[in-house]
């Protein structure tokens, strides 16, 4: 896989809903990512790699079934019959409106997957084999660092907010792996129930104070401009939820879609 290429991959914009599950346990950290940086995943080495080189990865489906089969919360194959759900284990399934201003797609064959020598078979291949194998399995390597966690890695080296890739259980649909620490100040992930009573919502990290004594008017500029942008787009969606509620109720009184069900449709 030719990694050095990364950092020139075409960049494009999302901004749509995607799906996540999540053990009903953790709900009040719906979108916490700590526990990522070590966690073995397709596109990270997590405790494999030395402490200064692990990332936080988010990751997402474009389709409630597909976030199911990734998390194992149904078995089986996708085709109609063929799978059957998970009996002892549960989730709670969230829609996410996502708004990132840059982010790869490794679903476009010429123009991300021929420039890095891969293909849909090695992304979604075997991964967990590389941890599994040892000296007493007869077969004994390749180990350590999968391709796609080392693709993960060097993806995440480039600053993207994010990449598209196929579903590696269901691979005629999408996943969206998200790295909070490179988020943009106009990017967010936010998600809002249908009754408004849980809100999860992360964006980029607040930004240090630039030195005045250094030359800082034009950074302290800078940091303003992004800051007056930022309230503007978070009072802007406020504002869309509730116009998005009022219609919704207006036109079915009884059975309120909620404000997520409109900005669906905008995907």
């Amino acid at each position: 896989m030719n990694l050095a290429i990364c950092g020139t991959l075409p960049r494009t914009p999302e901004n749509g809903v995607w799906f996540r599950l999540i053990p009903p346990g953790h709900l009040s950290t719906a979108l916490s990512s700590a526990h990522s940086k070590v966690a073995l995943s397709r596109f990270s080495a997590g405790r494999l790699l030395p402490a200064t080189s692990q990332f936080a990865a988010l990751y997402f489906a474009d389709d409630p079934m597909v976030a199911q089969f990734e998390v194992g919360a149904v078995l089986g194959s996708p085709t109609p019959g063929g799978h059957i759900p998970h009996p002892r284990l549960s989730f709670v399934s969230m829609n996410v409106h996502i708004i990132l201003q840059e982010a790869f797609d490794l679903t476009d064959v010429p123009g991300a997957q021929v420039p890095l020598s891969t293909n849909v078979q090695e992304l979604t291949g075997d991964w967990k084999g590389y941890t599994v194998r040892n000296h007493a399995t007869p077969v004994a390597s390749p180990t350590g660092v999968a391709p796609t966690q080392a693709l993960g890695e060097a993806l995440f080296r480039t600053g993207i907010e994010g990449f598209r890739a196929v579903s590696a259980r269901v691979p005629y649909n999408k996943t969206l792996t998200v790295f909070p620490d490179n988020l943009q100040p106009m990017s967010s992930l936010t998600f809002k129930d249908q009754t408004g009573a849980v809100v999860h919502r992360i964006h980029s990290s607040p930004r240090p104070l630039p030195d005045m004594k250094k030359g800082g008017p034009k950074a302290a500029l800078s940091l303003a401009r992004s800051m007056i942008l930022r309230l503007a787009v978070d009072r802007g969606a406020s504002a869309a939820m509730s116009q998005a509620d009022a219609e919704n109720s207006r036109l079915s009184p009884k059975r309120p879609l909620g404000s997520f069900h409109l900005l669906r449709d905008l995907r």
